[in-house]
């Protein structure tokens, strides 16, 4: 426990000296949650009941937190670390509920800001309790907390130490979704742990993707929900985007038997094939933009043409 509070304080430091405007608030969950804010007022502590309701949780956090007026790191780091050390690890985990509480606070910062959850045990009270036969319900809570940082630009991130029980199973997707990173480290190295911690920037928001081919093609090996027209159309739900964030997919010709129920198509004339990208995001500035790609690529028969430009890292 003493090395996460060490590692926890030279955070506050360094997040104090490279961005010392950035607002930073502490939430605990053992038995229940412990909003400790920013460390220079009272803590919150909220009651059994509020763990259970996700919508009501979140409009009680941000209440508090808005009532609290917290103030930047450079001004609050003395006493966030001073509260840090009265911190006394006992009781359950009630990570779900800590999550909707750090999420909730979150969304009232600037597109980008970030959440990160470092625990060591398997969530077994409230809201996302794995306990007994509530696994199919957590996963239903955890997606919906993904959604909703997705929907107010929120990066969350998790730290697990190294065989602790935390199901990073159900974790892991709202990290995938948010653009957060998942790091396991020895509780010896939790110090380098965290040192490695640091997302790439957000630059776009509820990002979402749709992406047409000729009707002659289709999509293969991608969940036929999210296709449409034949599986012509790909469209999808990104959630956060930064500078190198990428997604890839495979296509094919359709069945013969298909095509030649086309009447306006020919395969053996057909030299090219129209691509288009359409995407959807919000941008840092909060307004809401469209951006259109088309493209015409080429179709041959003959492999030895195709290796000369195929990019070998996406493959």
């Amino acid at each position: 426990y003493r090395a996460l509070v060490y590692a926890i304080e030279d955070q506050i430091r360094k997040i104090s000296d490279t961005s010392p405007r950035t607002k930073v608030e502490i939430v605990t969950f053992a038995d229940n949650v412990v909003l400790l804010g920013e460390g220079s007022k009272s803590k919150h502590k909220f009651c059994k009941k509020d763990l259970k309701d996700f919508y009501s949780l979140v409009e009680k956090t941000i209440n508090i937190y808005d009532e609290s007026k917290s103030t930047a790191v450079a001004y609050s780091s003395f006493n966030l670390m001073l509260s840090l050390n009265k911190i006394k690890p006992n009781g359950g985990t009630a990570l779900g509920p800590g999550l909707v509480v750090a999420s909730a606070i979150a969304s009232r910062g600037a597109p980008g800001s970030q959440v990160i959850i470092c625990t060591d045990g398997l969530a077994n009270e409230g809201m996302g309790s794995v306990r007994g036969k509530n696994k199919a319900k957590a996963k239903e809570f955890y997606n919906k907390v993904g959604d909703y940082a997705q929907q107010h630009g929120i990066i969350l991130s998790i730290i697990s130490l190294v065989e602790s029980e935390c199901r990073l199973d159900l974790l892991s997707p709202i990290a995938n979704l948010t653009s957060g990173v998942i790091t396991r480290v020895d509780p010896k190295s939790l110090h380098e742990g965290f040192s490695d911690f640091s997302p790439e920037p957000i630059i776009a928001t509820n990002v979402s993707l749709k992406v047409k081919l000729h009707k002659a093609i289709q999509f293969r090996n991608i969940d036929e929900n999210l296709l449409t027209e034949n599986k012509s159309v790909y469209q999808q739900q990104v959630g956060n985007a930064t500078r190198n964030s990428q997604i890839t997919f495979e296509y094919c010709i359709k069945p013969i038997k298909e095509l030649e129920l086309m009447k306006d198509f020919d395969l053996e004339k057909q030299k090219k094939f129209p691509f288009q990208a359409q995407r959807e995001y919000k941008g840092l500035d909060h307004k809401k933009y469209l951006k259109v790609v088309t493209q015409l690529q080429e179709f041959t028969e003959q492999i030895e043409e195709v290796k000369k430009d195929v990019d070998i890292n996406v493959i």
